[in-house]
């Protein structure tokens, strides 16, 4: 277990919210039954029939050969067969030389991905909450069915994805895990907003906050990130974490949340295999 990092302040903490969001990264792909190829040099995922294809972490540094970054985007981009692949890359491993060798191989930026922390003693609780909404943890196989449909509905994944996603058996093998954590709310006994607690690296990384949009604007998610927050200095952490949309960044700023830093989100387009 890592050494709980307690400060805003503290230089440890930027490695720590990169190191959090790849662990939360390759969670998702084994969820999403992706496959995985974990070499020397880097890991990542496919998921072939939907596009789903993420690089979860490198072995990369600034000072990582050209030759060598090259080789292993073209092993990354071959294992995709000519499909999408997209990297989120955090600042400690951001250069020039990096950029020019991602798009010497077919890689373009996308966007920059806020990522955002909080000092858990000091969030801002809202007066009210959502009437009528009840959050369970996932305990059982029906529940977290129940998270993963929330999760297809509150994404709006297309079709091949929500397909993808609906044919798979998950079991109980995500449910044991002490330091993941899953949350569904329900409005009138329906499910309506999940999200996900990860206790890694030291801080707590929030995840998949999303409502199905008949029931957005009317405090889900508020209250969806309340109840990770809540289990995490439970727990006794002091530090939350999140990568934030635009839909989600005034959520969250009202919560006492602040600017970080930002992930670059690279991707390779389908067609690009090397």
């Amino acid at each position: 277990m890592s050494e709980i990092l307690e400060s805003l302040s503290d230089p440890a903490l930027i490695q720590a919210a990169e190191t959090n969001c790849q662990t939360g990264t390759d969670y998702l792909g084994r969820i999403f039954a992706g496959m995985f190829y974990r070499e020397p040099e880097a890991t990542w995922f496919v998921i072939e029939s939907t596009g789903f294809n993420r690089v979860v972490r490198t072995s990369f540094t600034r000072d990582t050969p050209e030759s060598d970054v090259d080789r292993t985007l073209k092993q990354i981009a071959k294992s995709t067969g000519g499909g999408p692949m997209t990297w989120y890359i955090g600042p400690s491993l951001r250069s020039a030389s990096l950029e020019a060798c991602l798009q010497a191989n077919g890689w373009s930026k996308d966007e920059d991905l806020p990522s955002m922390v909080l000092d858990l003693h000091a969030v801002k609780i809202p007066a009210k909450s959502p009437v009528g909404l009840t959050i369970k943890q996932a305990e059982d196989e029906e529940i977290f069915r129940q998270h993963m449909d929330t999760m297809i509905a509150g994404f709006e994944f297309p079709e091949p994805m929500a397909r993808y996603l609906s044919g798979i058996d998950f079991g109980d093998r995500f449910l044991h895990d002490p330091d993941v954590y899953y949350y569904t709310g329900y409005v009138q006994g329906k499910p309506a907003a999940i999200s996900i607690l990860s206790l890694d690296a030291g801080i707590a990384g929030l995840y998949n906050i999303a409502t199905i949009p008949s029931m957005r604007r009317q405090g889900l998610a508020t209250a969806m990130t309340l109840a990770a927050l809540h289990q995490a200095r439970d727990r006794g952490y002091h530090i939350a974490v999140l990568q934030a949309s635009e839909m989600g960044i005034p959520v969250y700023r009202r919560l006492g949340f602040q600017d970080h830093f930002t992930f670059a989100s690279y991707n390779l387009h389908g067609g690009a295999e090397q």
